[in-house]
This record gives structure tokens, C-alpha cells and sequence, in this order.
């Protein structure tokens, strides 16, 4: 019996894990489509290493006349609180995680078309290893970065991204991704 609950724990902690992986993966590589399709004359703001943001307004290519690019619409991707967990300290949804958010995304942003869309959930407030406390507790060169973080160096964006979910038996399950995008 005590084997038997054993790879059910773990079959459940892997599902969990997966799902995570899923999850990060899909959105970090959403985002960096939208990053790819820009400019950098067309993404704002454009922090510069060593800080970061956690919003970003861009602009896709949507073709050319002659040699000039048309631009999109702006998009909007950036971290916000979940609906039912706001930033209080507390674990308001009851799902065992504090203050978690999502990755939100807004096509044609200011429009009479605008939409909304859910990238992601499960977004941890700070990413993975950093707390709130003006220091680089992660040892990625970034200060207090959140859970979707935006950075440049030059051309290149680099995208981050920590997601963490509880498994059946309560056991955080936590995934860190990045990227880079020369745009």
C-alpha cells in the first residue's frame, strides 16, 4: 500500500510538473512571437540591464509600402494580480499560492477592437528566488524582478518568467524560463 500511494504521489507531482513546463513554455514562447514581430523603435519602455519591467507596449509589422514598415496597433503584455488573489499578502482563492498573478495580453489596445486575453497563470509575484528587498537574490544581475520580467541590452530582449502551482499534495512546483529576442 505505502508503495502503491507513493507512485501515485509522484505520478500527481509529475502531472503538476508538466503542466508548468506546458504552461511556460507556451507562454514565453507567445510572447517572444509578439517581440519578434516588433521593432525597436515600436516597444516601450525599453529598460536597460540591470533594471526590468513587468509591461510592455509594442507594435507588430503588419507589411510594407515600398520600404517602409506599417505598424500594428499597440499590444499590451503585462503581469497582473488574478482577479482572486489581489495584492494583499494573502492567499485570497485559497489555492495555497500568495499573490498570484497572470500574463495578460491586449491586441489592438486603445481601439474599438481591443481584446483581452490570458496568456498564463500561476504567475509568481516576484520570480524565482528574488524577494522584495532592493537586492539581487537570484544572482541573475536584476534587482526585486517580478514574475514576468522584461530587460535590454542592445537589440536583444530578454523575457522571464516564473510559474508555480501546488501539486494534489500541497508540494510547490515552481519553472523559470527566459529567452532572448534580437528585434
Amino acid at each position: 500500500y505505502s508503495l502503491f500511494n507513493t507512485g501515485i504521489d509522484t505520478y500527481q507531482t509529475g502531472i503538476t510538473n508538466a503542466d508548468i513546463d506546458r504552461r511556460t513554455a507556451h507562454a514565453l514562447e507567445s510572447i517572444a512571437d509578439d517581440l519578434a514581430l516588433s521593432g525597436l523603435d515600436v516597444v516601450y519602455p525599453a529598460p536597460t540591464f540591470p533594471t526590468a519591467t513587468s509591461k510592455i507596449s509594442l507594435q507588430k509589422n503588419t507589411g510594407y509600402v515600398g520600404t517602409t514598415v506599417q505598424w500594428g496597433p499597440p499590444t499590451l503584455i503585462f503581469f497582473r494580480y488574478a482577479p482572486d488573489d489581489p495584492n494583499d499578502g494573502k492567499d485570497n482563492n485559497g489555492n495555497g499560492l500568495v499573490d498570484e498573478g497572470e500574463v495578460v495580453r491586449i491586441i489592438n489596445a486603445g481601439t474599438a477592437d481591443e481584446r483581452e486575453t490570458v496568456v498564463t497563470r500561476f504567475v509568481r509575484e516576484y520570480l524565482e528566488g528574488e524577494i522584495p528587498n532592493g537586492k539581487d537574490d537570484n544572482g541573475n544581475g536584476l534587482v526585486d524582478e517580478p514574475g514576468l520580467c522584461f530587460d535590454t541590452i542592445g537589440t536583444v530582449w530578454t523575457v522571464r518568467l516564473t510559474l508555480e502551482k501546488r501539486d494534489t499534495k500541497g508540494r510547490l512546483v515552481t519553472q523559470t524560463v527566459q529567452t532572448a529576442v534580437k528585434l
